[in-house]
């Protein structure tokens, strides 16, 4: 006749297997919700960025320039997108970087413009996946954009190819490739774009 001790319960090996299962689901449902919060806040971003151009073309339509952009304006004319974090009045996105926007921008080779003609959207400290997502969006509707350029981690990039070579290989949109070598950084990368 058997030992009870011996019939009863699970032996240590299958014991450890058991918990080893359960951790490794564990991770795994962990792994796909993270991946799920960080698609959910890259396309954020991205619609941070659209509400923000709309709203700013849309209060400054009738305006001669952007010279009174500020972040406190939007704020006080409660403009930026609702999901925007605030401190005072600084605005951050999503993953916890400023966002800036002002104006007077001068291009580096369109020659100078008047102040305020065109206004810029800066989103500072941001995880490379999302810089490579944003930098290769195609910001054009129907041929046309106001996007005049985009400045990725001060690399400039146009519409068009100039005659300097230089600037022949930052057009967007942007490859992935290219994208993915301008969002250098791991967590501190920085898109400003542009328009007018």
């Amino acid at each position: 006749m058997r030992n009870k001790s011996e019939q009863s319960g699970y032996t240590l090996l299958e014991s450890i297997a058991f918990i080893c299962i359960i951790i490794m689901v564990a991770i795994s449902i962990i792994s796909v919700v993270s991946h799920m919060l960080d698609r959910y806040r890259i396309s954020r971003l991205t619609s941070q960025v659209t509400e923000l151009q709309k709203s700013i073309n849309n209060r400054f339509a009738a305006a001669e320039n952007y010279n009174k952009l500020t972040s406190k304006l939007l704020k006080n004319e409660n403009l930026a997108p609702g999901d925007m974090n605030w401190k005072g009045t600084s605005m951050y996105h999503k993953f916890n970087g400023q966002v800036t926007v002002g104006f007077n921008y001068t291009s580096n080779i369109t020659g100078p413009s008047k102040s305020g003609e065109s206004y810029f959207i800066q989103f500072a400290k941001l995880p490379r996946k999302a810089c490579v997502e944003l930098a290769t969006q195609n910001w054009a509707h129907d041929q046309y954009s106001s996007l005049i350029t985009m400045i990725v981690n001060s690399k400039w990039c146009y519409w068009r190819v100039y005659s300097n070579a230089g600037y022949k290989k930052y057009i967007m949109p942007l490859s992935n490739a290219l994208a993915t070598e301008l969002c250098n950084q791991k967590d501190n990368n920085t898109i400003k774009w542009v328009f007018q």
